[in-house]
């Protein structure tokens, strides 16, 4: 051949050369595997085999499917999957940031994900196409088109419509969700999702002029009806009303509606602000109620089935930082005690700060995160809890809360897989569980090697009850507004309506934009208690400040005073500074400090007293603390020096 093409001797071992590597190649591309095809697919599949008209030959000596190399553009995919290789780690964190899914806590809402790992189903908030221009705002460097953005989306992450079949959804957003889509019904052109309606009030009575103002509107809204007993329940409920009514409610709850979602948006704002810049020896807890485990048998008698015991369980996440990471710790109290109020929340921050300790040995402030139940977490006991946090734990603590109905998190999947795999140990034969001692047993023995689980025995929630019982406190008008409760000192609180971590609030201090609330403890004065407050001592030590007077009938000139002052009073031939938490006629209650060398503190449990008017010698102004926790005050010189001179004016006066 060589000869009849009349080449060369030098160009024909070239050609020759060439001609070999060429039916090599061949060779060992038809010979490949199959699972090798995709790689050699890439090689030779391009538009310079289509240039030339070379599809038939490569299929022919390959083996390989001519329509799947005209199809299989090489450069193309390669590209594809290198910007889908650098997108996928953050298009997988942005579906499962809190506001953008939430997860579902029951133990049958798992799937199955690519790695073949179980995981807890989660539910979009918003329309993928909503979620994709999000994620393009929040990073412009990323050029991601809609379908490889929806491509990306982790199997275990399900979409839902606003009015489709879920539970434990915001009320709020459903309802108006409800009003939204009977208006779509009459034909108003408005859409679905009601967050964004948020600006209808300012063009509504122009789009629903097509509705005829002797239309009677039929929608349905969930509301709390009267049940047996008298007990209220929340049903959905079918509601008539003329146009000009219903189009009044919804400007109204427009309104309220507006800043539902602007707190909702805000404290997933500020949750995602403090994970990123989490000062050191600072940690989160996220946690919340979980639904009570029912203990059930693999074979049962009948009787059984009407005397199942509950469970239980209060998942909490802990983040913190560990060598500039963002890390995190699960724990799973478990609990004989099926009452889920504050004595219970109490009892388990009793055992759950000393475990973050063993993380963090210098642990100096906790953020709690939780949802907004008002039986749970946001009280005034809790707001006590938050006050004497140092006093109690020995480090500084904040309170924020979720806006209401949006408080899912990571402890609602803990929770649902915590009683999946018991469900499965119990199928298995591995485990029974009867009760909670023997949860808590098998969990502790359990394959969930992540999760820390801890016990908390009934009684000891009886003993913080009957702690809670004791304390009087009044409430703090306003508590279910509040979304963010900081510590100031054992008497008072900081408070916001949402929470803020600016630069000053990082640091464990508060901004300016924060109240100041004084926690006003109370006592009901019975007829006893008011004899035997004419014998009562403050709760001091003897290394207190004493001065002594004969007579309380001072014949100076009374001192005017009022609700929330600092004053220094007489009482028992002795003078102390207090808070002044109730005025009476004639009589001032009083808490008092107690005094330690030249400082004062508040003692524990609060040493309320009434006094007569006629012993209050002066009011002083706040006592400044003293030290890195606060837990001491000193109080003006010059109060001091007048404190003294106005002792020294008190009728027999040593």
């Amino acid at each position: 051949m060589v000869e009849l093409l009349n080449i060369t001797p030098k160009r024909a071992k070239s050609v020759k050369r060439q001609l070999l590597i060429g039916n090599v190649l061949i060779d060992e591309i038809s010979k490949a595997k199959q699972k090798n095809k995709s790689s050699v697919l890439n090689i030779i599949a391009g538009k310079v085999v289509k240039k030339y008209r070379c599809l038939k030959g490569v299929s022919q000596s390959t083996g390989l499917s001519r329509g799947t190399i005209s199809k299989y553009a090489s450069k193309t995919v390669t590209i594809r999957k290198s910007v889908t290789r650098r997108c996928q780690k953050e298009v997988t964190e942005f579906f499962n940031r809190n506001d953008n899914s939430k997860t579902n806590p029951g133990k049958k809402d798992s799937k199955k994900c690519e790695d073949g790992e179980t995981k807890q189903t989660k539910v979009l908030t918003d329309y993928l196409a909503n979620l994709h221009q999000k994620f393009l705002t929040e990073n412009p460097t990323y050029e991601l088109s809609l379908a490889t953005f929806c491509r990306l989306r982790p199997k275990n992450i399900l979409t839902v419509k606003f009015t489709s079949r879920q539970a434990c959804l915001c009320i709020r957003h459903q309802n108006m969700a409800l009003k939204m889509q009977c208006l779509r019904k009459l034909s108003v052109p408005v859409s679905d999702n009601p967050e964004r309606n948020l600006d209808l009030n300012d063009n509504i009575d122009e789009l629903t002029k097509i509705i005829p103002d002797n239309k009677e509107i039929n929608y349905n809204t969930w509301k709390r009806v009267d049940g047996e007993k008298n007990i209220k329940k929340m049903k959905l409920v079918n509601v008539n009303l003329k146009k000009s009514e219903f189009i009044g409610i919804i400007k109204t709850e427009l309104e309220d509606f507006r800043l539902h979602v602007y707190r909702m948006k805000e404290q997933y704002q500020q949750m995602r602000r403090l994970k990123e810049q989490l000062p050191p020896n600072h940690m989160i807890v996220q946690m919340d109620f979980a639904e009570n485990y029912t203990c059930r048998s693999v074979d049962e008698i009948q009787s059984a089935y009407w005397h199942q015991t509950a469970v239980t369980l209060h998942p909490a996440v802990a983040y913190f930082k560990l060598d500039g990471s963002l890390q995190h710790r699960s724990f799973v109290v478990i609990s004989n005690e099926l009452a889920h109020n504050t004595s219970t929340v109490w009892s388990i921050l009793d055992i759950l700060v000393p475990q973050l300790k063993q993380i963090d040995a210098n642990l100096e402030y906790i953020h709690y995160w939780t949802d907004s139940p008002s039986s749970q977490y946001r009280n005034k006991h809790i707001f006590h809890v938050i006050a004497n946090h140092v006093e109690l734990f020995n480090v500084a603590a904040r309170w924020n809360y979720f806006e209401a109905g949006h408080g899912k998190g990571p402890c609602d999947g803990l929770g649902g897989a915590t009683k999946r795999f018991a469900d499965e140990a119990i199928k298995m034969g591995a485990a029974v569980i009867q009760d909670a001692a023997d949860f808590f047993a098998w969990a502790s023995t359990s394959t969930m090697r992540e999760v820390k689980f801890l016990w908390l025995e009934r009684d000891a929630c009886q003993q913080k009850l009957e702690v809670t019982s004791c304390l009087k406190i009044k409430p703090i008008k306003g508590t279910m507004k509040y979304h963010a409760v900081s510590s100031n000192d054992t008497r008072s609180i900081n408070v916001r309506e949402t929470s803020c971590y600016c630069h000053d609030c990082l640091t464990g201090e508060v901004c300016s934009h924060w109240d100041l609330h004084i926690l006003d403890y109370k006592r009901n004065t019975t007829v006893r208690d008011e004899q035997q407050r004419q014998q009562s001592v403050p709760n001091t030590t003897n290394n207190a400040i004493i001065h002594e007077t004969v007579d309380s009938n001072t014949g100076l000139q009374q001192v005017s005073c009022k609700d929330g002052d600092f004053v220094a009073c007489v009482y028992d031939r002795k003078w102390y500074i207090g808070f002044v938490s109730e005025v009476d006629e004639d009589d001032v209650n009083v808490s008092f400090m107690q005094a330690s060398k030249a400082m004062f503190k508040w003692p524990q449990p609060p040493d309320e007293i009434w006094v007569d008017k006629n012993n209050i010698l002066c009011t002083i102004r706040r006592p400044e603390p003293f030290g890195k926790f606060s837990r001491v005050f000193t109080i003006n010189d010059e109060d001091r020096c007048n404190i003294e001179n106005m002792y020294t004016m008190f009728p027999n006066t040593p």
